[in-house]
């Protein structure tokens, strides 16, 4: 075969940028011995973020202190020495022809410590600061690995260009793990300022030994030149619209402070976001490794073809070793941490039946760089790795060709899914790129079910905790769902929760008027609540502005109740007033000038005695300018007020009208003035309608925004959960597979 074989992720080499051509590695302090790494269960929390500037609360200390303390270049200062460019070429072209995880930086052994380098300054009388800087002039990136961390309580450590202009948030005492170890992300900048803040008090608690300079010398994302094919696409293009669950579960990782790959999350059958993460067993990581990986989330194109402006800063650092097998090429680890809600990472499904399927797609970080997607619409077939014969050995799904996109250095680890967004294996190697139509080779998720036969060579002890013997796991959304029962919190007064989309959706309230008891699952009605309707335990004795005569509800009781059927034929003396007064919904019949009276056509005033028509008098019904039968100047004024001398004699039963007596004709006209503000943006303006009081204009955000009380303002962005076609759309910034993600 003359074709070069690759481990995804060795190719790029030729377009390296050369920084440096000068000596090789050397040592920065003593080389440390290996440190020992605890399998431990992993510590829950909020991972790091990296930021162009630092929150106000955690500023670094050469910002809150700047006064205190001296100037960064006065600092004490470790150099690494540059790259070898040529000979890390010629060492990363043997790397690709043994099929090992490509390089972006030389790990350079160092032995700095508080107490053996830097310097410490008293800022105040309670605070003391640790400051060294680390360079290597002329890296296109630095990234640092402290074989010993341990932060006492209150105490903080930055790393962070001279600068400032990277800033990777403080690690804290959360940071601390059961290995002990920390590993940073890549900074773009040849120098970085290591400083440490705690409590004096505490100086002794500290543990911090800086055991690794790596010197990036080829760009890790964030600015370098775009390094993939130019047939690659670029998972927010509308191809990746249907797989944006997957989408989200796919990271770029490093190891080592050196080495890249590409890694997804993965569901297990108990569906608990226990972070486990699968990558390549030839990326290298190992139990005595595990804790030096960083995952990149959300390292994207922010448009379809766009210019490559991915952000790494949805990072975390740190994993526990689980299993690894070489047969089918796979690794699993437990990240130290749960990611951020915030970035809406997701599980990724799999299926272990070992089928070959009529197509797949891949998702993947092909030299580097931003997410992409790639499509084979053809048949899987199962072979040996590099092998075309079905099925050799079994252990590998073969891509014959792809018919959109292909995979590159760097793609090694990536997730092949079938049409049912199920994963059934990892990327090992094989020939494909732009140029061609040539074959991948995916470690075969079956396989690596019961791998080499132990809980650390094979998926189905961390897959399966539960030993439930399924088969298929569906993509699960985290913090999301399968069905409602997920979204069930056991709580009465919020409503039933539903799953939705994969989504939990709140439930509405299960007593809306009334007040809610937990602990016995039940409604209770609230004793005058002011809702216009005269309910149990209300009268016009406790509650005069829902019971106006009467005891309770009922006909007579002063209330037109269209909820127990009544109108102005079946309880007139209720229902025969002003149409949609105060009480609401009241009825009234008649061609008088009434305030908008049913018309006498209407079934509800032409049947029984109270039949309604066109000549006034004919009908017990306000609005025919005829005062008759129970009506009278309090219950229908337009008909019973036909004279007056004197304001007084004027009343038409709205408090915001005011009431005139001109000419011997009573006059009401509508006061807006007399409807204060109740303080709400969303229910629009108050005003007086001359008909049922004091009433809202309604949503003064109609129209396809959303509006938002809080601010007082009418929101036009997409909430979470809502459909989207760019991240400008959504009120996140982040549109994936056609749904907003985040809040």
């Amino acid at each position: 075969m003359n074709r070069q074989v690759r481990a995804r992720g060795s190719e790029r080499l030729s377009t390296a940028r050369v920084v440096l051509l000068s000596c090789g590695a050397a040592m920065l302090g003593w080389a440390p011995g290996n440190a020992a790494v605890a399998d431990a269960a992993p510590r829950r929390g909020i991972p790091p973020l990296i930021d162009t500037a630092a929150t106000m609360l955690h500023q670094p200390a050469a910002v809150r202190y700047n006064a205190s303390l001296k100037a960064i270049e006065d600092v004490p200062a470790e150099t690494a020495p540059a790259v070898n460019l040529i000979a890390v070429t010629e060492e990363d072209n043997a790397r690709a022809t043994a099929g090992l995880a490509p390089r972006f930086a030389i790990p350079n052994p160092a032995a700095i410590t508080p107490v053996t380098h830097g310097t410490w300054e008293q800022v105040d009388r309670l605070t003391s600061v640790w400051r060294v800087r680390v360079s290597s002039p002329g890296a296109v990136s630095l990234n640092l690995g402290f074989s010993s961390y341990h932060m006492p309580a209150d105490g903080l450590l930055f790393i962070y260009a001279p600068d400032f202009s990277s800033v990777v948030r403080p690690f804290t005492d959360a940071d601390n793990a059961a290995h002990g170890e920390l590993w940073t992300p890549v900074v773009p900048s040849d120098e970085l300022v290591v400083e440490v803040t705690v409590p004096t008090a505490s100086r002794g608690d500290l543990q911090l030994k800086l055991a690794s300079v790596n010197v990036g010398y080829t760009s890790f994302g964030g600015g370098g030149p775009v390094e993939s094919g130019s047939c690659n696409i670029d998972v927010v293009c509308p191809e990746g619209n249907q797989w944006g669950d997957e989408i989200s579960s796919v990271a770029v990782i490093s190891t080592g402070g050196s080495l890249f790959c590409t890694g997804f999350m993965v569901n297990n059958t108990a569906q608990d976001e226990t972070p486990l993460f699968m990558t390549a067993n030839h990326c290298g990581i190992r139990s005595n490794n595990a804790s030096s990986l960083v995952a990149y989330w959300n390292y994207e194109t922010s448009s379809c073809g766009g210019t490559p402006d991915g952000s790494l800063s949805d990072f975390q650092s740190g994993s526990f070793f689980r299993a690894t097998y070489s047969a089918s090429d796979f690794t699993i680890v437990e990240l130290d941490q749960s990611p951020d809600p915030a970035w809406g990472v997701t599980f990724a499904g799999w299926d272990r039946s070992g089928n070959d399927t009529n197509s797949a797609i891949a998702i993947h970080h092909p030299s580097v760089d931003e997410k992409r997607i790639s499509f084979e619409n053809d048949p899987t077939t199962t072979t040996s790795y590099l092998g075309s014969n079905v099925p050799g050995d079994g252990t590998h799904v073969r891509i014959t060709d792809w018919d959109l996109g292909t995979t590159e250095g760097g793609s090694s680890g990536s997730p092949l899914f079938d049409p049912n967004h199920r994963v059934i294996g990892q990327l090992h190697g094989g020939y494909a790129a732009c140029s061609n139509n040539s074959d991948d080779w995916y470690g075969k998720i079956s396989v690596s079910w019961n791998g080499g036969g132990s809980s650390a060579t094979r998926l189905r002890d961390w897959l399966d905790p539960g030993n439930t013997g399924a088969v298929t796991v569906n993509t699960l959304v985290a913090g999301g769902c399968n069905n409602n029962a997920d979204c069930n919190d056991g709580l009465f007064c919020n409503g039933s929760e539903t799953c939705v989309g994969g989504t939990c959706q709140a439930g509405s309230d299960p007593c809306p008027g009334e007040d809610c008891d937990e602990g016995a699952n039940v409604c209770v009605p609230i004793v005058c609540n002011n809702n216009g309707t005269c309910e149990t335990d209300e009268n016009c004795n406790n509650c005069a502005n829902d019971c106006f005569s009467g005891t309770g509800p009922g006909c007579d009781n002063g209330i037109c109740e269209p909820s127990i059927g009544e109108d102005c034929l079946s309880c007139p003396q209720d229902c025969n007033g002003k149409q949609n007064g105060n009480p609401g919904n009241r009825f009234c019949c008649g061609d008088g000038d009434g305030a908008g009276p049913v018309d006498c056509s209407d079934g509800r005033c032409t049947s029984g005695p109270f039949d309604c028509s066109n000549q006034p008098g004919t009908a017990s019904c306000c609005g025919d300018a005829t005062c008759e039968g129970t009506e009278d100047a309090s219950n229908c004024a337009i008909d019973c007020s036909t004279g007056c001398s004197v304001p007084a004699d004027c009343d038409d039963g709205v408090a915001c009208t005011t009431n005139d007596c001109v000419g011997g004709a009573c006059v009401f006209t509508s006061n807006d003035s007399n409807c204060p503000d109740d303080g709400l943006f969303c229910n629009g303006a108050e005003y007086c309608d001359g008909t049922a009081d004091c009433s809202s204009t309604g949503d003064p955000c109609a129209g396809g925004s959303s509006c938002n009380e809080a601010t007082d303002q009418c929101d036009s962005c997409a909430a979470g959960g809502d459909s989207c076609s760019a991240n400008a759309d959504c009120c996140s910034n982040k549109c994936k597979g056609g749904r907003c993600r985040g809040n």
